[in-house]
């Protein structure tokens, strides 16, 4: 037969696991959305990447129409997903050719600009010589290039409330493949 003993149960351990896991939990559960937003973020950042140099590549590959260029632009919210770019994404296409002797960059002009969700080009406006071009490149004399600009405005999924948006700037850069592209052509 067996007893009920008071004192045999007042040293047991049993509650130990429990104190453990309340403890431990949270933590894991902090760590896993730590590395989800992290993943989310790195994801981004490779999706636009990727959206840069396949728009630039799309559009260097022929002369083009306003509406192609438009319609080559609105691929964007295709390439991004799950991120919404229509939301949070803007994008600059540029052209710059130089048609001068030297590789000054006062001698560069940008031909023309297409922006899609309203962005503003950080190489300036149509007409001027172009600013902050990236790797401090330089388009020597009747040649041409084509600048895509993307910005991203990122909303953290889990820490909206405790971490700030962050602004993500990618750019891409291609010489055209057939003819200059110094003008769009009308259609």
């Amino acid at each position: 037969m067996k007893y009920f003993s008071l004192t045999k149960k007042i040293g047991a351990d049993d509650g130990a696991a429990i104190v453990e896991t309340a403890v431990v939990l949270p933590v894991l559960i902090m760590l896993i959305a730590l590395v989800f937003e992290t993943g989310m973020y790195i994801l981004l950042h490779s999706k636009l990447t990727r959206m840069a140099g396949v728009v630039t590549d799309a559009i260097t590959r022929q002369n083009l129409t306003r509406p192609t260029l438009l319609g080559l632009m609105n691929t964007a919210d295709n390439i991004t997903d799950p991120f919404n770019f229509s939301r949070n994404g803007k994008m600059v296409v540029s052209q710059i050719n130089n048609s001068k002797q030297s590789t000054k960059t006062s001698d560069m002009v940008i031909g023309w600009q297409q922006s899609k969700n309203g962005g503003v080009s950080l190489l300036g406006s149509v007409g001027a010589y172009p600013q902050n071009l990236p790797g401090g490149i330089t388009v020597i004399q009747d040649q041409s290039i084509v600048v895509t600009e993307v910005f991203y405005q990122y909303s953290p999924l889990i820490f909206r409330n405790y971490l700030p948006l962050r602004s993500i700037y990618k750019t891409a850069v291609f010489v055209p493949r057939s003819g200059d592209m110094n003008a769009l052509l009308a259609g």
